[in-house]
């Protein structure tokens, strides 16, 4: 796909609940977390404990209200 396209956007699992993202974000060059309101603040702070162990660069953090 690199070589057809700029940019490639995948939707992974959440990341504190599922080994799974934490192999995804080893395949990818960047990572943008998804952080949903009422998230509480020890759980992000977990998040970006794990991203600083993934080879990959954390891009940024977005916060959306949720459902």
């Amino acid at each position: 796909l690199r070589r057809h396209y700029d940019l490639i956007l995948v939707a992974g699992p959440p990341l504190l609940s599922s080994a799974g993202s934490a192999v995804l974000g080893q395949a990818v060059d960047g990572v943008v977390v998804i952080i949903e309101r009422g998230t509480a603040r020890t759980a992000i702070e977990e998040a970006r404990r794990q991203l600083n162990f993934l080879a990959s660069e954390t891009l940024g953090f977005v916060f959306v209200h949720g459902s």
